[in-house]
């Protein structure tokens, strides 16, 4: 979001934005419009993936909350429940935080250099330790 922002001259006269630091005033970074764009965008996986995770924080009025993923050593990566699946998924997640570890199939969104960014989390798989609050 905050680099969208910094391309708001480009919406007018400007071609590109340019950073430049120091007292030499030197140049380290050009952006264009589609620069700008592509830094911004991300991907969603196709296929599902089986994952480990650990949760930490659910907001069940968002529908997004925050995980560790074991099975990519990621941590604080950022996940959602679609939309259709939150009524179904609330207690099971709810249920999943601070777990050392839950199974669950999730879809990835990535950036253009391929790296995980945040996920969609489509299923908790029932595990014995984790019961459903009352």
């Amino acid at each position: 979001p905050q680099l969208a922002e910094v391309g708001l001259p480009l919406r007018r006269s400007a071609t590109n934005v340019s950073f430049i630091a120091g007292a030499d005033k030197e140049k380290f970074a050009t952006f264009d419009e589609q620069s700008l764009r592509d830094l911004n965008s991300r991907d969603l996986d196709q296929n599902v993936s089986d994952a480990e995770l650990r949760v930490f924080a659910y907001d069940r009025d968002m529908g997004a909350g925050k995980c560790d993923d074991n099975t990519l050593d990621i941590k604080r990566i950022s996940f959602s429940v679609p939309i259709g699946l939150r009524k179904r998924l609330r207690r099971k997640v709810l249920a999943a935080i601070d777990v050392d570890a839950i199974e669950a199939k999730v879809r990835y969104f990535r950036n253009k250099d391929s790296q995980v960014t945040s996920m969609l989390l489509e299923e908790i798989i029932e595990m014995e330790d984790v019961e459903a609050p009352a």
